[in-house]
């Protein structure tokens, strides 16, 4: 057993760095919550991302207290709660089954694709299966030996397991049936029982009192996605309820989750190998079922803690039926012992166990380690781009940050001064701008973001800077640098305005820059009250009042950092003959729904600017 835990440390040790690639945002949002709690703010459930319960959070925050808030830190604790999973796996079956199928099951849990894979994910489903082993473990030496401190311990684990995850509240379901199955010896320990059941509401009391203040935090999750929800708000195509329960069945080995960040999507959570001895091992479980009381425990716990995925779209989903893992191997391990049993050779009942667990650890190193994490779509799914982003700000030395990239919380949990920063959405077709040159600005954008293109044209002196690039050939991001001494320059040429847009801008300024054909209008927005989207325009009309010119920009205020030390710059090319010009300037409401679209009127004031174009070189 020491060699088995050695074995599952190192698949979810190595490459811990590396492997996954980066920190996806429902992680980032634990760190966000961390966070709050160093500030103070203690909850018993976490509201934010639809609801999170709060142990795996307060373990988080404990190693990041420890160690840091690093990618690595987020991970580990998975890492924990997964070899955990694995030493109280083989204590429970070893109760159970006999050492053999304890030593086995563990084995295959160490190894196992599906074990290594998602205990590499540090998010709150990791924690809830050695919960749900515990609960167990001490429920059958509760009702076996009758002792108290069994029951006060059980008591304690089915309270605590409310505190996991959301399909941990059908571990008091689990426990009711397999009561129910064992009524005649359950009948014997009911004191114990009751004890057991007080000490859980108890642990549970908290967050139940939490539930009954926000009734929506109970079951707005699974009422999102359930297989009966008429408009359910899903990422995958919908199922019908027979559909859901029939993929979340040939998710062990027919078609599993599609999920690329804990799985090869598609692929089962038993190989074809493995596949034969899983099904041997649930033939022999219902074939025993009369007789055994751990084979209806067994059957029991697949059955209950399924129905999270069978009863949901997108199924089949690893993540809520991760709980069941355990139940899942010890099945395929029941199918070993019986097969081995079936040949009565010394030799083979040794060999074949260790063939298992081995072939199962070196197909899980080469999928895990080779196929998915080489995979550009594993990069992708874990936001590798906004991880090696956070890494090159960290480095930077510049304070006045403008960010339009699109996953924010990752950088801002990994690299605190970008807290600081101004954050944009990357459709923002206006170039936000310092309103003072007090030092060097700093702009980073997405590739596909409208700042990655605007900003180059629009700023004079911006210089490109290195950037990180996917294995696709696609940058991770576009950054620029614009020094102070440019900066200072390019505002010098402004000319006051202060046209009132109210309530939402105020055109502060503008500037004429340029020559011949690549004259430009420069207009300076100020923003008041904005929220967006809007478009902010110009129309340039000739002496005759005919338009010869036009821009319209699209725009949104910033989403998070400064709200009042900024402008926003729009430009219009002014490549027309010399001569006496009028520059209409105004801000118009686009439709949230659809920004194509324009809302209403001009915002405030229409700004009218007198403007006189002098002959090239003039």
């Amino acid at each position: 057993m020491l060699l088995v835990l050695l074995l599952a440390a190192f698949l979810r040790l190595y490459r811990l760095d590396s492997v996954p690639p980066g920190m996806f945002s429902d992680i980032a949002t634990n760190g966000l919550d961390i966070r709050d709690i160093f500030a103070g703010h203690l909850r018993v459930f976490f509201p934010a991302n639809n609801g999170r319960e709060a142990f795996f959070i307060y373990f988080q925050a404990l190693l990041v207290a420890g160690a840091g808030a690093h990618l690595l830190v987020f991970t580990y604790a998975a890492v924990a709660m997964g070899m955990l999973s694995v030493a109280l796996s083989y204590r429970l079956f070893r109760t159970m089954f006999g050492q053999r199928v304890g030593l086995i099951c563990a084995g295959l849990m160490a190894v196992a694709l599906w074990e290594v894979a998602l205990s590499h994910v540090g998010l709150r489903f990791s924690s809830l299966p050695p919960f749900v082993l515990a609960v167990l473990y001490l429920l059958w030496r509760t009702l076996h030996t009758g002792r108290w401190r069994y029951a006060a311990f059980a008591g304690i684990a089915i309270g605590g397991s409310l505190y996991t995850y959301t399909s941990s509240r059908l571990v008091p379901l689990l426990v009711l049936l397999v009561c129910l199955l064992e009524w005649r010896l359950a009948r014997k320990r009911l004191p114990q029982l009751a004890m057991g059941a007080l000490i859980a509401t108890a642990v549970f009391a908290p967050e139940g009192v939490y539930f009954l203040g926000h009734p929506d935090a109970i079951l707005g999750r699974a009422a999102q996605v359930s297989v009966f929800s008429p408009n359910p708000q899903v990422e995958r195509g919908r199922d019908t309820p027979m559909q859901s329960v029939l993929k979340t069945a040939g998710m062990f080995f027919v078609h599993g989750d599609e999920d690329q960040r804990g799985n090869i999507p598609g692929r089962p959570v038993f190989d074809p190998p493995m596949a034969v001895f899983f099904l041997a091992g649930l033939g022999l479980a219902l074939w025993r079922l009369r007789g055994g009381s751990a084979y209806r425990w067994l059957l029991a716990w697949l059955f209950i803690m399924c129905l999270p995925s069978a009863l949901s779209q997108s199924s089949p989903d690893q993540f809520r039926v991760y709980s069941v893992a355990p139940a899942a191997f010890a099945l395929a391990a029941l199918g070993l012992e019986g097969v081995v049993r079936l040949v009565r050779s010394r030799a083979f009942s040794g060999a074949l166990p260790f063939a298992a667990i081995a072939w199962t650890c070196g197909w899980t190193a080469f999928l895990y380690f080779g196929v998915w994490a080489h995979d550009p779509k594993t990069y992708e799914a874990f936001g590798g781009g906004a991880y090696r982003l956070a890494s090159f700000l960290a480095g930077r030395p510049e304070q006045q940050l403008y960010l339009a990239f699109h996953d924010r919380w990752p950088i801002e949990v990994l690299t605190p001064k970008t807290l600081q920063a101004h954050w944009y959405r990357e459709g923002l077709a206006a170039v936000p701008l310092p309103r003072s040159a007090d030092s060097d600005a700093l702009f980073v954008a997405a590739p596909f973001a409208a700042l990655a293109h605007g900003g180059p044209r629009a700023l004079p002196g911006l210089t490109s800077l290195p950037h990180t690039t996917a294995a696709s050939g696609v940058p991770d991001f576009l950054a620029f640098r614009w020094p102070a001494a440019d900066i200072q320059r390019f505002l010098a040429a402004e000319q006051p305005l202060g046209v009132s847009m109210a309530p939402d801008f105020r055109l502060a300024a503008y500037s004429l820059s340029g020559d011949g054909s690549a004259r430009m209008l420069n207009l300076f927005w100020r923003p008041l009250a904005a929220s967006g989207p809007y478009d902010l325009y110009v129309h340039l009309v000739d002496a005759s009042g005919k338009q010869v010119a036009q821009a319209d920009v699209q725009a949104w205020p910033v989403e998070d950092g400064p709200q009042n030390d900024y402008v926003l710059l729009t430009q219009c090319l002014l490549n027309v003959p010399p001569g006496s010009y009028t520059a209409e300037a105004g801000a118009v409401h686009r439709a949230a729904d659809d920004p194509s679209k324009l809302v209403g009127g001009p915002i405030g004031q229409v700004a009218r600017i007198p403007l006189e174009l002098p002959a090239s070189g003039n």
